[in-house]
Parts: C-alpha cells; structure tokens; sequence
C-alpha cells in the first residue's frame, strides 16, 4: 500500500511540471475557436508588420493595420501593433479569422495622431479551411518622396522576417493556444507584375 502511495506521488510530481507550463485558453483562444466552429470555410491568420524609414528607423505608431484583399472582391484586416501611453506596446502581432483563399497584403495603414496610410501590394499568401498559419513579419523598407504640387508618394522593398522576441511573447500572452497550434507559412512575394496590377486569378483553361 505504501509503495503504491510513493508511486502515485512520484507520478503527480513528474506530471506537475507539465500542467503548471500549459497556458490557459484566453478570450481570444476562445474567439478564433468561435470562428473556426461557426464558419467552417474560414482559416485563422497570424502576422505581424514593420515598417521602416531609410535610415532603418521604425515607424512609431499607435496603431498599425495591415489592409487584405482576397479574391472575388473580398476584404479584410489585421491590426498589427496597439500601442500604450508614452510610446509603450500594448499588443505586437494580430489574429485575425479570414474566408479561405487567396490574399493580397494590400495597404499598411498608420495611426498616430492622424491616419497615414502607405498604398501597394506588398505580398500574398493562401489559407485554407480550418488552417491556422502563421505568416511572420512583413517587413516594409520605404523611401518617401515629397512632391511640391501633388501627394507625397513612396517606393519600398520588401522582405519578411521570423516574428520578433517580442512579438512572440506578445502573442503568446495573448492567444497562447491559437499560436501554438499555427503552422509557419510566410508571406509570399509578389512578381513584377503582381507588383504592379494585383493578384489575378487564372482563368481555367478549356
């Protein structure tokens, strides 16, 4: 009786490791599976963005939104980065819920103070039903060109990066059980013509 006293024990003890590390579903857990249970047709993305000057220097804003456009005229978002009082983060990363399909990474949208808004097509990616990926970061090296008679316009390079430390431990903070279960799909270039017209989709042969 005793030894299967000190057996029992010493399998609580080993398995107390292992339940004290799990991480409880949080209101945004709760949310994507919200989404994944009602809409059966609808993936889950995770992402984040960063843009920066040509000096290398991030932009500063309150808030960041990556702007999507889908396929068949469909649209969405991802608010990337929430900021706090006196410059702090609030949240880095975004979850968003998405109808399956192809997507454009269209506009990059920043609040601070008043709404700047950098217009192009930055990149694409596919998700599928019930799909959970994550894209990493897109990141936006941009030159702006200010013109004396019309709007100022900008040019930027593109590449993507792995999330950040601190995006990471942002959004394991935040949805702890949806990032674990994210499979890595990053984002993906566009060719020069995608660059320049958008996605298109191809038109099936007969």
């Amino acid at each position: 009786m005793r030894r299967s006293a000190l057996a029992f024990l010493g399998l609580v003890l080993l398995q107390a490791p292992e339940t004290a590390n799990a991480q409880a579903p949080t209101e945004a857990d709760a949310k994507v599976a919200q989404i994944l249970r009602e809409n059966p047709d609808h993936g889950i993305l995770i992402a984040d963005v960063s843009m920066r000057n040509e000096k290398g220097t991030p932009l500063i804003c309150g808030t960041t939104t990556l702007h999507l456009a889908g396929t068949e005229r469909k649209t969405g978002r991802i608010v990337t980065h929430v900021g706090g009082l006196f410059g702090t983060s609030v949240r880095e990363g975004g979850v968003v819920g998405l109808p399956a399909g192809l997507w454009l990474a269209a506009n990059v949208t920043c609040g601070s103070g008043g709404m700047q808004t950098f217009r192009g097509h930055f990149a694409k990616f596919t998700i599928r039903p019930g799909e959970i990926i994550a894209l990493g970061t897109l990141v936006i090296d941009y030159e702006l060109h200010h013109g004396i008679f019309e709007r100022s316009t900008f040019s930027s390079k593109v590449h993507v990066e792995e999330f950040s430390p601190k995006t990471v431990a942002s959004l394991k903070q935040t949805a702890p059980v949806t990032f674990a279960r994210a499979r890595k799909s990053p984002f993906i270039m566009l060719t020069a013509l995608e660059k320049k017209e958008g996605l298109t989709v191809p038109k099936p042969q007969r």
